[in-house]
């Protein structure tokens, strides 16, 4: 298309940086692509055939639609009231960030699994992780964010007055309705072994596998549950009681993306923002 625009192989060669020869070389190895010539001669020119021109204006086409691709993008991630960011974690953590994060773009939450958090960010299902679980990527960046805790959350129908945690209390709630997280709830079997008393003596009357679930439960009365700290009750209805650190190992959770987005000034704002909103 240069040499077309130029209408001559020594201008065409000096726009594209190259010697004459290389351009004519070139120019016979791409004719011998083809079934019919490309070029033809007037004079001393050389010309393009009309199959030639059919296939450099069929070429121009697509390459200006390329380039406006590429005009679009630039300005898609230059603007950030045109940017979409795919955040993808634990319920609980999304609900939290979605009412504290302030975005000019859209935001899409998207429930996941630690692994499937990590899976989401390395098939490109994702631009913003958060997970517990390190990568073992190269191509993801891990930042830390908190450290899980938990509390345990009594409505007061239950309990008449609040109590430390201990023996004593877990002795009233054995006969309160319990909320599981899961069917294999680790963290309430932690509990359980920690005041000496077996999982089967509590009253489960629900299970559900999304603890914001678990605390709209406690909030409706269903029963008692234990959550994570960063979930919040209804506390003029509810009990909360800090679970000690010594008794659970708590879960370091960090932010996640990839690499490439750690050049780009307004995808670093949404991480400090992020990270603000859990004080980290």
């Amino acid at each position: 298309m240069v040499f077309n625009d130029s209408q001559n192989i020594t201008k065409a060669a000096e726009i594209l940086g190259i010697t004459q020869p290389a351009l004519s070389k070139q120019l016979k190895a791409l004719e011998a692509k083809f079934p019919q010539p490309i070029f033809s001669t007037q004079g001393r020119r050389k010309i393009l055939t009309f199959f030639g021109r059919d296939l450099q204006n069929r070429i121009k086409g697509q390459i200006g639609n390329i380039q406006e691709s590429i005009q679009e993008s630039l300005l898609l991630h230059s603007d950030m009231k045109q940017v979409k960011i795919r955040v993808s974690g634990r319920q609980g953590v999304l609900d939290r960030i979605s009412k504290k994060l302030e975005f000019q773009g859209t935001l899409i939450f998207n429930e996941s699994s630690n692994q499937q958090v990590i899976d989401d960010l390395l098939c490109m299902r994702a631009e913003i992780g958060i997970a517990h679980d390190f990568p073992n990527s190269f191509n993801l960046v891990a930042k830390p964010l908190f450290k899980e805790e938990f509390k345990l959350v009594i409505p007061k129908k239950f309990l008449l007055k609040s109590k430390k945690y201990g023996k004593s209390l877990f002795e009233e709630l054995k006969l309160s309705p319990c909320i599981g997280f899961k069917a294999e709830d680790e963290i309430l079997n932690q509990l359980c072994t920690d005041n000496s008393i077996s999982k089967s003596q509590l009253q489960m009357s629900r299970i559900t596998s999304n603890y914001s679930s678990v605390a709209k439960m406690v909030d409706a009365g269903f029963g008692w549950a234990v959550i994570p700290s960063y979930l919040e009750v209804d506390l003029k209805r509810n009990w909360s009681i800090p679970v000690p650190l010594e008794v659970l190992t708590s879960r370091k959770f960090s932010i996640l993306y990839r690499h490439e987005f750690s050049k780009t000034p307004w995808f670093n704002d949404i991480i400090k923002e992020i990270k603000g909103i859990f004080g980290s």
